[in-house]
């Protein structure tokens, strides 16, 4: 299998060497190196020349001409890939030599689209911190539209099939969920890649995944941080959720009528996401500013009992999601 590898760079001199070198060492070598620049000023492109130069692969750059951001610098460098498969590489991460051989071995099996692995999260000189993000905790397969919709994926521990990320114009992705601009690169393609193709996983970390002072996007801190989101925040990020869930209804809806390779499944995804906007507007109520608290109970006793609380995997907001909420009502949080 052919995989080139997708990166965007934009100031990476301090780190980008070690990365680069990282990929020469794959035991599955890279088809291709595309770089993407968005406007570095330090020494980043005089380090992709000098590098390109005795690389195993080629490598090609291409510099933008006005400043794109991160994101969509990234999928500038993907869309001009052209191999089988494409993994994004940021600028300040290493791989481990297995990455390219084991996420191929897992794209090679029947209907996977989109591999995602555990890396290890280190510090700016590479020293594990003891965490891994994302943590796959076991090898295996999911199906369409059955894993996680909500998992926090970084583009740094995923391989996919080119196929996926041209299903859709990427210019028609949906807001975030977090903030008011489009949905960044690796959370596009996790959301074409499940309602399009089975996703496999890989417990074994294949990358180092590296914190420091100027990370664009950094490691999820754990259970503190999304506690602390649904119970402060719940009213607007729930919000923001059904929003996005609705966007991608009618994006799938689109791409349904439009046929093609994916239009089936992007039918059954546009109920899936109509189904899931429903769920979450029923979520609503126990985070409602002015709600009294005997509403909100009476919410998650509905919820509870249509299996509202039931695996994230299949559409629920899991057991978690009912300790939040749970929370939510016995601290009166008004979100």
């Amino acid at each position: 299998m052919k995989i080139s590898v997708a990166v965007a760079t934009f100031n990476g001199a301090p780190f980008l060497e070690e990365q680069l070198g990282s990929l020469a060492r794959q035991t599955l070598k890279p088809a291709e190196l595309v770089i993407c620049d968005d406007g570095s000023t330090d020494g980043t492109a005089a380090i992709v020349e000098r590098l390109a130069a005795g690389a195993p692969f080629p490598v090609r750059l291409h510099a933008n001409t006005e400043r794109l951001g991160f994101a969509d610098a990234f999928l500038r460098a993907a869309s001009l890939c052209s191999g089988e498969a494409i993994a994004f590489c940021d600028q300040d991460d290493v791989w481990l030599e297995l990455k390219l051989e084991r996420c191929a071995a897992a794209l090679a099996k029947p209907d996977v689209g989109l591999v995602v692995h555990t890396s290890r999260v280190v510090d700016d000189n590479l020293r594990p911190t003891g965490r891994s993000y994302p943590n796959v905790r076991r090898d295996r397969v999911e199906p369409p539209l059955a894993g996680d919709p909500w998992l926090a994926v970084r583009g740094m521990s995923m391989v996919f099939a080119s196929r996926v990320l041209r299903a859709v114009d990427p210019a028609l992705r949906p807001r975030s969920h977090y903030r008011d601009a489009a949905m960044h690169h690796d959370e596009w393609i996790y959301v074409l890649a499940r309602a399009f193709t089975s996703v496999a996983y890989v417990a074994d970390p294949l990358a180092l995944y590296r914190q420091h002072s100027a990370n664009v996007t950094g490691a999820d801190r754990g259970a503190r941080q999304r506690l602390d989101e649904a119970v402060d925040t719940g009213w607007a990020y729930y919000g923001r959720r059904r929003e996005q869930a609705l966007e991608l209804a009618s994006l799938f809806e689109r791409t349904a009528t439009a046929g093609g390779e994916f239009s089936a499944r992007a039918a059954e995804a546009a109920r899936w996401y109509r189904d899931q906007a429903t769920r979450l507007e029923r979520r609503l109520v126990v985070y409602e500013p002015q709600a009294a608290a005997s509403r909100r109970i009476k919410r998650i006793v509905r919820l509870a009992a249509s299996g509202g609380y039931g695996p994230r995997r299949r559409g629920g907001f899991g057991a978690r999601g009912f300790v939040r909420d749970a929370l939510m009502v016995a601290l009166r949080r008004s979100g």
